[in-house]
């Protein structure tokens, strides 16, 4: 209890001094610079070609003030209490350069015989820590939060009441961090948090920057400090209008929902029959069986799963649907999710029924469409309907099983699959390997999604466990 009540004295103490800081900073600027200067401040601390008002925008409050303070460099002529020019120009290049100091070293240097060394503390701290992304890798609700700043690797435990009871293992905070007295502390947090899933952008970055200058310290990122920036509003940006991704199927095949119809010249049995070795695994009977029969005992209607042994992408799936058949009276209609799939199973289709079947048509909808239906076509109580109706069918303990059986094997046959995300590398590859902090983003992004599970969510915890990380 001590030491708890000593870490918050230390903190208390730390924040009235910022708060003194960046008060006489202000009353200083008032005094020293045009009143646009702020404006012009928060133009450049926008990404590129952004013209929104620093007016009750959140960004204010979060990272742009101490921003603004101790990385900024102003363009302007400093001006005396009269109000006339002095002549002397304040540095107008960029923010990392030793001849163009931000707001805080000039202030310092004017007004340094004026501040106690709490103070001086506070400002050579301040100047010296560079904004970086942190990984919140533990949290303390309510006291504080282990961060790690992904491009160098330093790790810090920071005393935040606030954002410590809101904050998630894995997000990822552009920040500034200073340690004083003893305690470490935000200085400077941008509001948006980013997933966890964004660390690999960030090591992407780190990784680059390594093989040019073979290290990277605080120092390189004071000078990295615009690039920095601007990347974490590129993140904010793909955050709020996510760029479609190319959707495939298990083969790698583009998506493209295809629907075949021909004409039959054959009962349907007849057809049943003739197509039934389409469905890899079942057997004649059990298809001919399962059929729709009218009261003369005739099938009026019959379906075929067109099915492959293993499948390409999930090696613990035993087989593939690759497409659905449906037979009627006078007809054959079938759906696959690809242009591919549709050529090959016509060319099946008419060999099996040759002479007895005419291809009449091929319908392909693109994935614009299909999502243009679905929100025009389904009311908001069509989908509840068909979400309960859902969660009714999972939840039969059969379907819960099944379920089960399939998430045991596909992580189980996840650990030892090659990964794009981890340079190539299986996940167990990874765990001994360069890749392990890919591997552990990876691994936090899995957690943070928890929160929302659905049935093939993985067991990440035992995934550590087989991993031994």
């Amino acid at each position: 209890m001590a030491a708890a009540e000593g870490v918050d004295a230390a903190r208390m103490r730390v924040r009235q001094i910022e708060g003194n800081i960046v008060r006489a900073l202000f009353e200083w600027i008032e005094a020293t610079f045009d009143p646009e200067l702020l404006d012009s401040a928060w133009l450049d601390f926008l990404p590129e070609g952004s013209t929104e008002t620093a007016r009750d925008h959140p960004e204010r409050q979060g990272a742009f003030i101490p921003w603004f303070l101790f990385n900024w460099t102003p363009d302007i002529e400093l001006v005396d209490e009269d109000d006339e020019a002095t002549g002397a120009e304040a540095p107008d290049t960029a923010a990392g350069e030793e001849d163009s100091p931000p707001l805080a070293v000039l202030f310092a240097a004017e007004k340094l015989d004026e501040l106690d060394q709490g103070q001086r503390d506070f400002l050579y701290e301040a100047c010296q820590r560079p904004f970086g992304f942190h990984q919140v890798l533990a949290v303390e609700p309510g006291r504080s939060l282990t961060l790690k700043e992904l491009l160098t690797g330093e790790q810090v435990v920071v005393q935040e009441l606030t954002a410590s009871q809101t904050l998630r293992r894995g997000e990822i905070l552009y920040a500034r961090t200073i340690t004083l007295e003893g305690v470490s502390l935000m200085f400077g947090c941008a509001v948006q948090p980013l997933p966890p899933r964004h660390a690999a952008h960030i090591l992407d970055l780190r990784d680059a920057l390594l093989e040019i200058d073979g290290r990277l310290a605080i120092e390189e990122l004071r000078a990295l400090d615009g690039p920095l920036r601007q990347m974490y509003w590129s993140q904010v940006e793909s955050l709020r209008n996510p760029m479609l991704p190319t959707l495939s199927n298990t083969d790698g095949e583009l998506f493209e929902p295809t629907t075949l119809r021909f004409a039959l010249d054959a009962t349907p049995e007849e057809a049943l029959r003739a197509l039934a070795s389409l469905a890899v695994g079942q057997s004649v009977e059990d298809l001919v069986e399962a059929a729709d029969r009218d009261a003369t005992g005739s099938i009026v209607r019959a379906e075929i799963p067109w099915l492959k042994r293993g499948n390409r992408q999930h090696k613990g799936w035993s087989n593939t649907v690759l497409g659905q058949l449906t037979i009627e009276p006078a007809c054959i209609g079938a759906e696959v999710n690809s242009q591919k799939r549709a050529r090959k199973l016509r060319k099946e289709i008419e060999k099996r029924l040759a002479g007895q079947v005419r291809f009449e048509s091929q319908t392909t909808k693109s994935v614009e469409e299909l999502r243009a239906e679905s929100a025009h076509g389904s009311t908001p109580l069509a989908l509840a309907e068909r979400s309960e109706e859902q969660r009714a069918h999972e939840a039969l303990p059969e379907v819960q099983s099944l379920l089960a059986k399939q998430r045991e094997e596909h992580w189980r046959h996840w650990l030892d699959t090659p990964l794009p995300a981890l340079g190539g590398e299986t996940p167990r590859q990874a765990a001994g390997s360069k890749n392990r902090e890919r591997l552990e983003a990876l691994l936090l992004d899995f957690e943070w999604e928890g929160h929302e599970p659905n049935p093939m969510s993985p067991d990440v915890a035992a995934l550590r466990r087989q991993l031994q990380i």
